[in-house]
Parts: structure tokens; sequence; C-alpha cells
């Protein structure tokens, strides 16, 4: 059994100096539009999980066994993000340097996603046959199944085309699904002097978590935004091979070594 608690708190400021203006808004703006605002931004994420797993190897004989796995397990996440902006320049009317912030230099202004939460209950486990060909081979497969919860993106923003608001990035993105296929062989040679691993391996990943930019997300003039966002890639796919080995020429001297081609 296995249960597991996380909280994460994510704070982040973007400190305007007094040549901001000039740069983000206009060569010809009053230099004290932008001089010492502050943009400010608060993510936060909470994680509880709890699960039961077990693993057990069947022998059907002294050559052929099977090993599966199971697991099963339940996670919620939680998540919201705020942001805010902070001035001291009273010669200025506000909507000036909130314009100048958030469509000017891009920021967020003032937002809130709100608190969402997503529950997820996954069901993952691995079947392994082995096969012990001789005392010096054996060979294996293996089918495993992965999932992984869905991740809180805690510097959820707001989009924006420069003038409409378009909705929010997301907050928490959907589960990843991993289905792993491998076959391979563990070996050794001359009374154990010499062994020799190779695997072959095939994964495929379904909404892969990682780090997007939309370039059908634009702005007012057709411009796409160039802002990186926590999201959902729909397949990634890894094969390959991998072996690694080790030699005892010797009495006391042993040469390892292992690689892989991805």
């Amino acid at each position: 059994l296995y249960s597991f608690y996380e909280k994460i708190w994510s704070y982040r400021h973007d400190d305007y100096g007094v040549d901001a203006a000039k740069w983000y808004v206009s060569p010809a703006a009053d230099p004290s539009l932008l001089a010492f605002a502050q943009q400010r931004r608060d993510g936060k994420s909470r994680t509880f999980q709890v699960a039961g797993f077990g693993q057990a190897t069947y022998h059907f004989d002294e050559k052929l066994a099977l090993t599966l796995g199971l697991r099963d397990g339940y996670e919620l996440k939680q998540g919201s993000t705020f942001g805010w902006v902070n001035t001291w320049n009273t010669n200025s009317p506000f909507i000036n340097i909130y314009n100048g912030i958030r469509t000017g230099a891009g920021n967020s202004g003032f937002y809130d996603t709100g608190g969402q939460s997503q529950g997820l209950n996954s069901f993952t486990g691995v079947f392994n046959p082995q096969y012990q060909y001789d005392e010096n081979i054996m060979v294996y497969g293996l089918l495993g199944r992965g999932e992984k919860a869905g991740q809180v993106n805690t510097d959820a923003r707001p989009i924006w085309d420069g003038v409409n608001f378009k909705g929010f990035f997301p907050t928490i993105t959907r589960p990843e699904v991993s289905w792993d296929y491998e076959i391979g062989a563990k070996t050794n040679w001359f009374d154990g002097s010499l062994f020799v691993n190779l695997n072959l391996y095939w994964n495929d990943l379904y909404n892969f978590q990682t780090d997007l930019t939309d370039p059908n997300i634009r702005n007012s003039l057709g411009d796409p935004l160039n802002t990186t966002f926590l999201g959902n890639a729909p397949h990634v796919r890894l094969k390959g091979v991998e072996f690694d080995g080790r030699w005892n020429p010797v009495e006391r001297l042993w040469l390892t070594w292992s690689g892989a081609y991805t």
C-alpha cells in the first residue's frame, strides 16, 4: 500500500526599470510610466494519491516463468494561479500603466484561474514472461502500461489577442498514458567471466506532458503568440536498443560497458 501528499507553491515577479516604457511601449513614452511597476504571479498545486500494488512470479517449470504486476491507484490534483500588478506611480492613470504591462510588455495583468481539481483512477500493470534457454541464456518479453495523472501548471496565464480575452492556458493537463513493449536476453559466458545483456524496446506515450507553444493562438494583428505553457502532445514514440556487459579478463579486473541507440 502506498500514499503520497505534495504541496507546491510557485511565486514569480517581474520588476520594470526606468527604461521599461521606452522599450515595451514607445521610444517617446513617458519614462516614469512603467518605472518600478511590478507584475506578480502566485501558483499553487496540491496532490494526494493512494494506491495498492503487488507483483508475483509463477514458475511453470524450471525453464518458463511469468511475472505479473498490477497497481490500482487514485490521484487527486488541485491547482490555481492568481496574478496582479503593483505600482507606485501617481503621475499616470493606472489604466495606462496596466495596459503598458499587459499589452506592451505582454504580461498577465490581473487574473484568477480559480481553484480547479481533477481526479484519476489509474490501473497499470506489467506482463513479463521469461524463458531460461540453458544455464547461460535467458530470454524475456515485457508488456507494460503506465499512467501519469495530469500536472498542475502553476504558471497558467490568461490568453489575450492584444484586445480580447481568449481564455486561459490549461491549469491541469490531461493524464499521460504509456505502453511499453520489450524483448531481450541476459547471457553469461566462460564460467561467468563475461556477461552480455541486450534489450529492444518500443514505447508509445499518449497525451505526453510537455511545454508547448500553440501557433494557432494569435494576437489581433494575426501574429502567433509565442507563449510557452504546460500541455499535452498527442503522441510520442520511443524505440531503440540498449546493451550492457561486464568482462573479467584476469583476476581482480572487471571491464564494464553499456550503450543505447534511440
